[in-house]
């Protein structure tokens, strides 16, 4: 070849290469961006996956301590009934019942696969669904008296979730209350005092403070908040008065008035001198109480204490 030939030649290549490298630069470059972009939509993908796993969390959290603190609530209220013995540690028993769904040991049906156990199971599984590895743990889970006729249900819910293919982490923490008001549910004294024969549905009044109220609250089988009868809690153990482990204000307890007939038409014995006070007629003490004036039955009688409470003349 010539030396004018090899000079065209790298001229040829001169510009061959003059002409493509701004083509290979732009395909590299969009060759990245293709994979910047790819990058990107999974991180978004992922992320959005995670962010609706998380927000499903945070709306199951409320309802499931819903769910369970009034399934575990009936739960034990049956036990008692049933058994017809009272629990040995009302609060004990509640947490048992909410974290696994058994009393004593022994599997409930009322929270079968509804339990705060079986939950987290189901949350950890539900993140493997979505390639997530997550942790939730419940924690501090307790049961208190809010009022006396109110139960407060707490918990700590910790919940780590991580997607391992883009290393993304989310940690959420949850304090969640739940309130069961013991309305409308039976008083467990009564089945315990009578052998199950007598039901009492707490339905709630004021302190009846004159005869008129008073005879109201007896005949309606009323309840009132109370510094001296047993809380809630307290008469699923069996409790006549309120007891320091439930005393928070003084005012967590609750009484109302027995029903001489309604227990004496079951076959049950009646203690016809005892005052009708629930937690002193209930009381294994005696406690004498007198005839009232203008009370709706002759049996309807009161200590000299708690017919001053009520504003009524007592006389003995």
């Amino acid at each position: 070849m010539t030396s004018f030939g090899k000079r065209k030649g790298v001229l040829y290549s001169v510009i061959a290469v003059t002409v493509l490298a701004p083509l290979l630069f732009y395909l590299v470059v969009y060759l990245n961006s293709l994979q910047t972009q790819e990058e990107h939509t999974v991180l978004k993908v992922r992320g959005v996956e995670l962010a609706n796993y998380m927000e499903s969390i945070s709306l199951d959290v409320p309802r499931i301590l819903d769910i369970t603190s009034k399934l575990a609530f009936v739960a034990a209220l049956n036990e008692i009934d049933a058994n017809g013995t009272p629990l040995d540690d009302a609060r004990l028993r509640l947490q048992e019942l909410m974290r696994n769904g058994t009393l004593y040991g022994s599997n409930s049906t009322f929270l079968n696969s509804s339990n705060l156990g079986d939950w987290s199971d189901r949350m950890e599984q539900l993140g493997t669904r979505f390639g997530l590895q997550t942790n939730v743990t419940i924690s501090n889970l307790n049961i208190s008296l809010s009022n006396s006729f109110t139960l407060n249900f707490s918990m700590n819910v910790i919940v780590n979730s991580t997607d391992p293919l883009t290393q993304i982490r989310v940690d959420r923490a949850y304090f969640q209350t739940a309130l069961v008001s013991v309305e409308g549910f039976e008083d467990p004294l009564y089945p315990l005092e009578t052998n199950g024969f007598v039901k009492r549905i707490v339905n709630r009044t004021v302190l009846p403070q004159n005869i008129s109220a008073v005879n109201n609250a007896s005949l309606y089988k009323l309840y009132w908040s109370s510094s001296e009868g047993a809380s809630f809690l307290d008469r699923m153990e069996g409790r006549y008065y309120l007891s320091a482990a439930y005393n928070v204000t003084g005012t967590e307890g609750l009484e109302s008035f027995v029903d001489l007939a309604e227990i004496s038409a079951v076959g049950v014995s009646v203690r016809t001198n005892q005052s009708v006070v629930d937690f002193n007629y209930f009381s294994p003490l005696t406690i004498d109480g007198c005839p009232v004036v203008n009370a709706s039955y002759s049996w309807f009688k009161l200590d000299s204490s708690s017919a001053s409470k009520y504003n009524v003349n007592a006389s003995c």
